[in-house]
């Protein structure tokens, strides 16, 4: 294709532009229908976890029915291209090379991909949902190596586009730099105010198009050889992406059919036990959802707080002195109870045995001792000059939207990143690595990071009381800059103004992080109304009780 021809597919502003593939149906419908459409398969879903490969050519649609697919099933979405992406958009040393690679449209080494692939797959949420792998294997070599890490699918699925189809949307596809929505001139045209925003990835060219055609060309049928007994249904794409997506499902649940049935009962019984068992925070009710329902401010802090303190045994204790002292007390009260045979009791204090997991510690009843989790929450945000220029004012905030496939919250707002603090790393250490795992901010943006202050709550659940001590860090972004998730944990980022996060989010812990920044930067005024219950209930698991 010229140099000609390949502008005239990315005139996206004047009505120059001109399809070379007018014998097609094919269309992309808007986000809101695939997410409806997506929920409706999964409510009528009661399969187990599938393991699912998804293939097929460049720009055959695997990124439009792999989020339809997780969000039906439940399954996390590991895209061998997003996770090299959010390397290079991370400035690390393998996203360099990745770049390099991925612009002469070469393929990384396999036992590379391989490694990414399998740090991922391995992940406990992949276990308990099922996953489905976008991008990987492309060559017979690939497929042996999968099958040596013991990484096998129950389905195959084969994405069929024909190649002058690909060609007009790899070259016309841009990406909305503030949201991350795939535009087209002709499949899925941008509206007026967000051309300014589009950008191109450095590997759509002509060049690299006929070079992964002429690959996918020669390695598919080999590759699909390798995977022997698993089912494999090669589905056109090149139509509306809701018959695509229906036509997929259709054979999937086929498959989950008959695993279900191989499974059995005791079979599915202990695939049910694996689920991702990680503590859920705060119940959100239906009625409590996010968006202009969502509640008032100081609701949203109410909620994280919820517990009846007489329910609990009060033994709160501000060291480890103190601590040591009350239960010396209390052996002593279940020694003279009975509870405890008092010639047994010899005096002898046992030195500190371990520390433990983070997500363990309800279980054995720690956070009735007094003892917080921690965990480290991030607000990037980008920033307009007030005042004549003087000073930077919070004008935006990116918020990130979770998987459906999380254990925790699944499809709720969350901070740009957030994330557990594990004991021997330090807070600097560890937000900069949530940043960079979470939304690929590079090293030369999060040293930037700034610390800002502590919130905190304290709730009852089923296990015990549990109270979580979240250290807040402020990170402001240029405007250019449009934050990354490889991993599948995040559908989505979005850049939304301050008041419309305020009123929109609601996953609990977060939602406190939010309202902690407004007030910090003033959106919300010492006249409004429970101003002071919100300064002081934003930190109420500081206060023992």
């Amino acid at each position: 294709m010229t140099g000609q021809g390949k502008q005239a597919y990315r005139d996206v502003v004047t009505p120059a532009y001109t399809s070379e593939t007018d014998t097609y149906v094919f269309q992309y419908s808007p986000p809101e229908h695939r997410r409806v459409v997506s929920e409706a398969r999964h409510q009528n879903y009661k399969g187990p976890p599938m393991k699912i490969l998804l293939l097929g050519k460049p720009c055959s649609g695997k990124g439009t029915i792999a989020p339809m697919l997780s969000r039906a099933y439940r399954a996390v979405v590991v895209s061998t291209g997003n996770l090299l992406r959010a390397e290079v958009k991370a400035e690390s040393v393998l996203g360099a090379i990745a770049e390099e690679q991925m612009a002469k449209g070469k393929l990384l080494p396999s036992r590379l991909l391989l490694s990414l692939i399998q740090a991922r797959l391995t992940h406990r949420d992949c276990g308990a949902n099922g996953w489905i792998l976008d991008g990987f294997p492309r060559s017979p070599e690939q497929a042996r190596l999968l099958a040596e890490a013991e990484l096998v699918p129950d389905c195959i699925v084969v994405l069929e586009r024909p190649d002058e189809l690909v060609r007009e949307f790899a070259l016309g596809r841009m990406q909305d730099s503030a949201t991350g929505t795939i535009y087209h001139p002709k499949f899925n045209p941008p509206p007026p105010d967000a051309v300014h925003r589009l950008v191109w990835r450095t590997d759509d060219t002509p060049e690299v198009i006929e070079s992964r055609l002429r690959q996918h060309h020669a390695t598919m049928q080999r590759t699909l050889a390798e995977f022997k007994g698993v089912p494999t249904a090669q589905i056109d794409s090149a139509r509306s992406d809701l018959d695509t997506f229906a036509d997929v499902c259709d054979f999937v649940e086929a498959v989950a059919a008959r695993k279900l049935e191989a499974l059995g009962e005791e079979g599915l019984r202990r695939v049910s036990t694996e689920v991702d068992s990680r503590l859920k925070d705060v119940e959100v009710a239906p009625e409590e959802g996010e968006g202009p329902d969502a509640g008032t401010l100081v609701a949203a802090v109410r909620r994280c707080n919820r517990h009846d303190i007489r329910h609990y045994l009060p033994v709160y204790m501000g060291d480890s002195q103190e601590r040591t002292r009350t239960l010396e007390g209390l052996v002593q009260s279940l020694v003279s109870a009975g509870v405890i045979d008092g010639t047994s009791v010899r005096d002898e204090l046992q030195t500190p045995l371990a520390r433990m997991e983070r997500a363990a510690m309800i279980h054995f009843g720690v956070t009735l001792l007094q003892v917080p989790s921690h965990g480290v929450h991030v607000n990037g945000y980008t920033a307009i000059k007030v005042n004549g220029g003087d000073w930077w004012r919070p004008h935006k905030v990116w918020l990130g939207v979770r998987s459906m496939s999380k254990a925790t919250y699944p499809g709720l707002l969350d901070q740009l990143a957030a994330g557990g603090l594990s004991s021997g790393v330090s807070l600097k250490e560890n937000v900069v690595r949530e940043c960079m795992e979470e939304a690929s901010v590079p090293l030369s943006f999060s040293k930037n990071i700034l610390p800002a202050g502590q919130v905190s709550y304290r709730y009852s659940t089923r296990k015990g009381l549990s109270t979580k001590i979240l250290t807040v860090f402020d990170l402001q972004l240029p405007e250019d800059f449009v934050p990354f998730n490889g991993d599948g944990e995040v559908e989505e980022f979005r850049l939304v103004p301050i008041k419309e996060a305020l009123d929109s989010i609601r996953q609990p812990n977060c939602a406190l992080v939010m309202i902690d920044f407004a007030l910090r930067h003033g959106f919300v005024k010492a006249d409004d109304a429970d101003y002071l219950e919100l300064c002081h209930s934003l930190r109420a698991g500081h206060v023992p009780q």
